[in-house]
């Protein structure tokens, strides 16, 4: 019996506090509202209601309550944790951690490119579906630059590039290399005008093209999202790769701040992924 009524006003609290929480995130809302449109709420609950945007609510609500009920240390760490997972899913870190990686080559155009020899297409642009061909992925933009320049007549020949990782992969899929290949024959690149290599990551593959390309008087123009080529640049120039950088695939861009930017998305945390990723190659020397 005591101990129902110690646990009783914990109850009591609680609920009040929900309702506060609850009359706090209404009035969110009903400003958001007032200040855009229905549209932007519905969108606004349906981000909240999406995996990132649930979890996210769910750490908010849990450094909340452990506040509110003195468990200041445990409320710290939960808060602590909240603030890392925001900036992770962040859309405004996306186009800074982007733009400090992508700036140097925003000025690049196709039609205004000089011509190459031969142009290196990266592989990680493609992918492979479940009716058997092969297609585009999140960043296609890269063969689509490169058969751009083979179409504008800026490249003489195409080298794809890319391997599989045996454990990782099926091996019944075609290699990044071979599918980048299928895409562009069927875009009307002929094959004669197509050669691939192999290279499981960026640094197998620069070392392979360094075995082509070491001494070669030839123009070389190398085709890779925006945001990884300073590494592939540093890798090139490492293996006596004299290559140029054709940049795709940018991350960042016009962006304008607003209600659903505060709010963490998969997408962002998916570009803070690839982003991080090259700020560590960096700094270990890659």
């Amino acid at each position: 019996m005591p101990r129902f009524q110690d646990e009783q006003p914990y109850a009591v609290n609680n609920a009040k506090y929900l309702a506060l929480l609850l009359i706090f995130f209404g009035a969110v809302l009903g400003i958001v509202y007032l200040c855009t449109e229905e549209l932007v709420v519905r969108k606004l609950i349906l981000s909240l209601a999406l995996p990132v945007g649930f979890c996210w609510l769910g750490l908010l609500t849990i450094t909340y309550f452990l506040i509110v009920n003195n468990r200041k240390w445990l409320g710290l760490i939960c808060m602590f944790l909240t603030l890392v997972f925001s900036l992770c899913g962040n859309q405004v870190l996306t186009q800074s951690l982007a733009q400090s990686l992508e700036y140097e080559f925003s000025e690049f155009n196709v039609e205004q490119s000089e011509e190459f020899d031969v142009i290196i297409l990266l592989g990680g642009g493609t992918g492979y579906g479940l009716h058997g061909q092969s297609q585009l992925g999140s960043s296609g933009d890269r063969v689509m630059v490169a058969l751009q320049m083979f179409e504008n007549g800026k490249a003489k020949k195409i080298i794809c590039t890319g391997s599989s990782i045996t454990a990782l992969a099926n091996s019944e899929k075609p290699a990044p290399r071979e599918q980048s290949k299928e895409i562009l024959v069927r875009a009307g690149v002929p094959v004669e005008k197509i050669e691939l290599v192999e290279g499981r990551t960026t640094a197998e593959e620069m070392e392979n093209l360094s075995r082509m390309f070491r001494d070669s008087n030839l123009k070389i123009g190398i085709v890779s999202s925006a945001w990884h080529l300073p590494r592939v640049m540093r890798l090139a120039a490492k293996h006596d790769i004299k290559a140029y950088p054709i940049p795709s695939d940018f991350l960042a861009g016009e962006s304008r701040f607003h209600i659903l930017s505060v709010v963490p998305s998969a997408g962002a945390m998916a570009a803070n992924t690839k982003l991080i990723k090259e700020i560590i190659a960096k700094s270990a020397g890659q």
